[in-house]
């Protein structure tokens, strides 16, 4: 018996499958497409699909349609460490713009789709960031984040979106957050 080459399925899904202690600046993409049709849990996002919390994003902006299983983001599928047990420490994303559609039977986010942290140390800022488009087929959609299972800290300051869904999401919506666990959420000058 041999092994067949590429044997083993990739884990995530994007231009960039997993990112850690990456910093990404001034980038713009434009008619991006992602397509994932791999099983449920498998994170997916036009830039970057599993990103590790000392990823710095700044100044980003992408125009693009992502379509996954699950952990959908426009930008970012998931951030959380990569064996999921969660980050110690704070992270800032800001200018961040993103206009398309997110398409997932899970959990979807105009910007970033679940957010995984295990550490009440810990602190997502997202600052100056905006999402414009369609949330299709989810059962629990955000305008800026899907969802967060997480004991951590989210702020949002100056976050505002207007992307639409076209389903009743089965587990919950958001404008902002489709819906969040434990921890805390501050919302400053957002709509």
């Amino acid at each position: 018996d041999t092994a067949a080459p590429f044997e083993r399925q990739p884990r995530a899904v994007g231009m960039y499958s997993f990112a850690q202690s990456a910093e990404i600046r001034n980038l713009t993409l434009t008619d991006s497409s992602i397509t994932s049709m791999l099983s449920n849990d498998v994170p997916a996002a036009t830039l970057i699909a599993s990103a590790s919390p000392d990823t710095i994003l700044d100044n980003i902006t992408v125009a693009g349609d992502v379509i996954g299983e699950d952990f959908t983001g426009g930008i970012v599928g998931t951030l959380s460490d990569f064996d999921s047990t969660g980050f110690d420490g704070s992270v800032l994303w800001q200018d961040i713009a993103y206009t398309g559609v997110v398409q997932s039977p899970g959990t979807s986010g105009g910007i970033l789709g679940m957010v995984y942290v295990n550490v009440e140390q810990s602190e997502l800022t997202m600052q100056d960031v905006q999402s414009h488009g369609t949330i299709l087929d989810s059962s629990l959609s955000g305008g800026i984040i899907g969802g967060a299972m997480s004991d951590a800290a989210i702020s949002l300051r100056n976050a505002n979106s207007d992307m639409n869904s076209t389903v009743t999401c089965s587990d919950g919506a958001g404008g902002l957050i489709g819906v969040t666990a434990v921890g805390t959420v501050a919302i400053e000058d957002s709509a």
